[in-house]
């Protein structure tokens, strides 16, 4: 239902809002500076019986979490966690890579990386911390395993083994089978890094046949941080190798409401931007 409203667009620059029934979802798109920024925005529907209520909600606009992001990028981690958590948040979608896209996006991150989430003073530019920061945040989430569970070293462990040991080689995968020009391609180290990759990824196996999850038995961080590698394999056509309990983890953590609403917001937010909604992965040099 798309809501028009002259007193809303002055009180609060809002240029469409859509409320989704289904899980009183409420999404803006709110001006900032020059361009149309979409902001995705969580309320009780309740509230906006009240105008005082409305005034109120309008005012966390300059209070809202700042997501940067490049669609299906390391990014999605950190976007996958905010819907997770119900955080209300403003994501910007940016051409990749930014450094060579959208050059005034370093004055933002001198790196030229995404993500970079802000968050007040607050700005970080990884993008497991950044979904720990997120959880811890929270306060109380069972996304998260606290110090005194057993199971918390192998959480911090497999937080981390997502993004260092199977995120990083396939970068390099991508770096030099697809990214780099054809002269600088180097077929040999992506054949490698593939390899190096796969047999990292079957030591999951033994721990995936006896759970459902990477660690304390339930959905934590820990799988979003996995979960993103076997995303980006996907992007390297490397699915058809995952080995048997690892491939029906994958179709597990798919098949959850915040990973397909994540894709869903990245799509819709590239769209509305102006941005190219090719994942970034898939994208090669012209």
């Amino acid at each position: 239902m798309i809501i028009h409203s002259l007193d809303l667009l002055r009180q609060s620059r809002l240029s469409a809002l859509t409320h989704n029934r289904a899980n009183h979802r409420l999404r803006m798109r709110v001006q900032y500076g020059r361009s149309i920024q979409p902001a995705l925005v969580r309320a009780d529907v309740r509230e906006w019986h009240s105008p005082s209520h409305r005034t109120r909600y309008f005012e966390l606009e300059n209070s809202l979490i700042k997501l940067y992001h490049c669609m299906s990028a390391r990014s999605f981690r950190p976007l996958w966690m905010l819907e997770e958590l119900n955080i209300p948040y403003e994501l910007v979608i940016l051409p990749f890579p930014p450094r060579a896209h959208d050059r005034s996006y370093l004055n933002d991150n001198p790196l030229g990386t995404i993500p970079l989430m802000i968050d007040g003073d607050t700005r970080m530019t990884e993008s497991v911390a950044i979904c720990q920061y997120l959880c811890a945040r929270q306060g109380s989430t069972p996304l998260q395993v606290s110090a005194e569970e057993t199971a918390f070293g192998s959480y911090l462990n497999y937080l981390h083994f997502g993004e260092a040991t199977l995120t990083f080689p396939q970068t390099l995968v991508l770096r030099y089978a697809y990214f780099e020009t054809p002269e600088r391609r180097q077929p040999s180290v992506a054949k490698d890094y593939t390899t190096w990759f796969l047999a990292r990824l079957k030591t999951l196996e033994t721990l995936l046949t006896q759970d459902d999850y990477i660690s304390a038995n339930r959905f934590t961080a820990a799988d979003i941080s996995v979960g993103y590698a076997l995303m980006l394999a996907t992007h390297l056509q490397l699915e058809d190798r995952f080995t048997p309990a690892v491939a029906t983890y994958w179709q597990r953590l798919q098949r959850r409401p915040a990973y397909q609403q994540a894709l869903k917001v990245q799509k819709e937010a590239a769209r509305n931007q102006g941005i190219s909604e090719v994942p970034s992965p898939d994208l090669r040099p012209a």
